[in-house]
């Protein structure tokens, strides 16, 4: 009986998620709540993020100060999806494994070699409180722990990570550092609506803060940059159905989904296919990253 509610709240909690993890998403990126009760996203971070699957205070240091910072480059994004060949499923395997044993170790290292020591220290703080809880929790009651805690972080973990090589599977090694070109854009996705119009990853990574209702507008703005810079972008097709076609080398039938705007790879549809297959294969090459490329700017105009 007592399994039997724990599967019930894993079903539950797994019915929830999307919603809860997206949310999380955007008012990680824009704040939600006035100063005064900043507190309450420090609760949703420390105290309910555990409960959905991500250890205390990793998602903020996790998605924003390092991959939206990095912008999916080698080295400095733990979660990069450039070493990986992209529609092999032993290698989105390996991705799994890798984030769910390694990630405790390679995000910290990722957040200092940036020199973000402080933001460090609050990661390093939830994740050991985290780990604590749950490994004594799986000693005095395993029951609790394990259902509480223990499978929503293998369950997300395992999500989060395919929903991440979903939206960075398709990357240039011409630019692998180029927003319109380490991920796509879906339009008419019928479920765009439900998840903060997340479909729109181009523009969201060009402009993080952007607040999700403004996104359809930012990509009427960046059309001209969608041409010249050769992005992908997919009509009235389900980003899971991406995910497939790519993973089963459907990609004729991908293409059949292709937005033609004057990108240079959509001129005919063998010439996009073979772009598509050229964007899959394992990148390692070396990339300085959003965050590097920033400072080098600020660098370059105070010398001016």
């Amino acid at each position: 009986m007592l399994h039997a509610l724990g599967v019930l709240r894993v079903v539950l909690g797994v019915l929830q998620t999307e919603g809860f993890v997206l949310g999380l998403h955007y008012s990680s990126h824009k704040r939600i709540f006035s100063p005064r009760f900043a507190f309450l996203d420090h609760w949703v971070h420390t105290v309910l993020s555990p409960l959905v699957g991500f250890p205390s205070n990793a998602y903020l240091a996790h998605h924003v100060l390092m991959h939206h910072k990095e912008d999916n480059a080698l080295w400095y994004d733990a979660s990069s999806t450039m070493p990986f060949q992209r529609d092999s499923w032993f290698h989105l395997l390996l991705y799994i494994v890798r984030y769910i044993t390694l990630i405790q170790f390679e995000l910290p290292v990722a957040l200092m070699l940036r020199g973000r020591y402080s933001a460090t220290g609050v990661m390093l703080a939830g994740y050991g409180t985290w780990f604590a809880v749950t490994w004594y929790g799986m000693k005095v009651m395993p029951f609790t722990a394990g259902y509480g805690l223990l499978v929503p972080f293998i369950i997300l973990s395992v999500a989060a990570m395919r929903g991440n090589n979903l939206q960075h599977i398709f990357v240039s090694p011409d630019e692998p550092d180029c927003d319109f070109k380490l991920c796509y854009d879906i339009v008419n996705d019928p479920s765009n609506c439900g998840k903060f119009l997340d479909s729109f990853h181009v523009e969201h990574h060009v402009s993080p803060a952007t607040h999700w209702s403004d996104l359809p507008r930012k990509f009427i703005e960046f059309l001209p940059k969608h041409r010249d810079r050769d992005s992908f972008i997919f009509d009235s097709v389900h980003p899971d159905t991406v995910s497939w076609y790519v993973m089963t080398g459907q990609l004729e039938r991908l293409a059949d989904h292709y937005v033609h705007i004057g990108q240079k790879s959509g001129k005919d549809k063998a010439t996009l296919v073979a772009e598509m297959r050229r964007r899959l294969v394992p990148i390692r090459k070396f990339t300085a990253g959003k965050a590097q490329k920033a400072a080098d700017a600020r660098k370059e105009r105070k010398t001016q």
